[in-house]
């Protein structure tokens, strides 16, 4: 999986979407009463919010998908055992 980041360079490229007017309107009003510097602006903060929690529910989902999977079970139950022996060597 991808995060999304603005690249190094700045670069940007032009698009456009149909949206409805209402909620094109609320965009602009944020704007006047200063929300965020422009339209563009506001969108990419938006757009990268809602990014960031589908990220977050794929974690979720993944984490999820790892509590039922019985070899990674195992598999962190032996690795559980196998750094016991740090902890009696004062690591802990």
């Amino acid at each position: 999986m991808s995060t999304i980041t603005q690249a190094r360079d700045g670069k940007t490229r032009k698009t456009s979407f149909r949206l409805p007017e209402a909620l094109l309107d609320a965009v602009a009003d944020a704007v006047e009463r200063q929300e965020a510097e422009s339209q563009t602006a506001f969108v990419e903060r938006a757009l990268r919010h809602e990014l960031a929690s589908v990220r977050r529910r794929q974690l979720r989902e993944a984490y999820a998908a790892a509590a039922r999977d019985e070899d990674y079970l195992e598999e962190m139950g032996a690795l559980d055992e196998e750094f016991e022996g740090a902890l009696s060597d004062g690591l802990a």
